[in-house]
């Protein structure tokens, strides 16, 4: 499962077989809603919030588009 709230935080859960969930080093399944971060390429920037604008989620996939 993925949602997203009206303030672009994007919360996952359900089987993470294929890592689709977002949470690196998680296999199997993450059974309760978890906040997804997003790295990012400058480590001063690590803690801003991102904000996802769009998401889409199949069996073996999730992708979502974000607003850095």
């Amino acid at each position: 499962m993925i949602v997203y709230t009206d303030t672009g935080i994007l919360y996952c859960w359900g089987k993470n077989k294929d890592h689709q969930l977002g949470f690196p080093g998680k296999m199997d399944a993450e059974n309760v809603p978890t906040k997804v971060t997003f790295n990012r390429s400058n480590d001063s920037e690590q803690d801003k919030e991102s904000s996802v604008i769009s998401v889409a989620m199949g069996a073996c996939h999730g992708i979502g588009v974000v607003l850095h």
